[in-house]
């Protein structure tokens, strides 16, 4: 595919300015990334309504418009028979009120009377945690609201792993990279204050985006593969202040069997299931305080470990998390 758009070119460049800057850890308005709405938002022309008139007919079986913004392209499939479904991901409209100026991550603004109408179009709509079935079943009556989080891969034996190792996962986004800025300048002082040979490892593009390192605190960027640090890890931290829909983060740290001190933001939606395999605090005192009491009861770390672990099993292998949306696509159509 090629742009002949000028702007694209530009605005290329200056995201490759801003990563180069950002590996060199020079800071400054030039080493922003300035991010793109989301491609899955983009405005549908007629082209695009005529290639999936074409050709989307053809295809047997359900519709599932991946994101509300493509259930606009649902009716050009319709045929008589043929159910259709909408993966949310997220409760758009909902995201300046959860992000505050973290809201600037990229998503195109959608009311939520604009966000109700997207989503009734369909007859299920499958949501990836609580809260957001729950707003489908209140607003969008017309619709099944389907729970169907991402299912989890979990791992034999559960570990307490290393003491004195922490470990972050995240990608380069908004809340990702505010909820380990607030980490590195509230908290780990203060833990390494109690624990001097305390390391916390950042594994993702989540450390393209700092420019200042403290001590201890080691960028490891993209890794080819993740469980080696999580089985070394005796705590995995989420310290999120914005964020919205499931946090993959949570899911996938209970299902590597480790202990997690995380937020109320990194529960969101999933604290029925998650809150009692997890230590949650929401300052940097209590934050830190029981990262602290978990780096000194080894037999604690074990028994988060097992529960979280048995958590995702049960309620995050894919015959669970996908069992409502199985029996839903096995149904006869109405």
């Amino acid at each position: 595919m090629i742009a002949t758009d000028p702007a694209v070119t530009l605005a290329a460049a200056r995201g490759m300015l801003a990563r180069l800057l950002r590996k060199a850890r020079i800071g400054g308005p030039l080493s922003i990334d300035r991010k793109a709405p989301y491609a899955a938002a983009a405005p549908w022309q007629r082209d695009d309504f005529a290639f999936v008139s074409r050709y989307g007919r053809e295809i047997p079986g359900p519709a599932i418009a991946d994101y509300v913004f493509q259930s606009e392209a649902l009716p050009y499939l319709l045929t008589p028979d043929r159910r259709t479904a909408t993966l949310m991901h997220d409760l758009f409209s909902a995201r300046t009120s959860q992000f505050g100026d973290a809201a600037a991550d990229s998503v195109t603004a959608l009311d939520e009377a604009s966000e109700i109408e997207l989503l009734g179009r369909t007859d299920a709509v499958l949501a990836i945690q609580q809260q957001e079935a729950a707003f489908v079943r209140d607003h969008v009556p017309k619709a099944r609201a389907i729970l169907a989080p991402m299912a989890a891969d979990p791992v034999a034996n559960a570990t307490a792993g290393n003491a004195n190792e922490l470990l972050f996962v995240g990608s380069n986004t908004a809340p990702n990279i505010h909820g380990l800025m607030w980490f590195n300048t509230e908290v780990w002082p203060i833990i390494r204050a109690a624990r001097p040979d305390a390391c916390l490892k950042v594994a993702g593009r989540v450390a393209e985006a700092i420019n200042q390192v403290p001590g201890g605190v080691e960028m490891l960027g993209m890794v080819d593969d993740l469980r080696p640090l999580y089985e070394s890890a005796g705590i995995v931290i989420s310290p999120l202040l914005q964020g919205s829909g499931l946090k993959i983060k949570l899911v996938e740290a209970i299902a590597m069997g480790k202990a997690c001190v995380v937020t109320g933001v990194t529960l969101q939606g999933v604290e029925e299931d998650l809150g009692s395999v997890v230590e949650r605090a929401d300052d940097p005192q209590r934050f830190a305080a029981a990262v602290i009491a978990l780096q000194g009861d080894e037999q604690r770390r074990q028994h988060l470990a097992d529960a979280a672990l048995t958590t995702a099993r049960r309620q995050f292998g894919p015959t669970a998390a996908y069992a409502e949306f199985t029996e839903w696509l096995s149904a006869a159509p109405n």
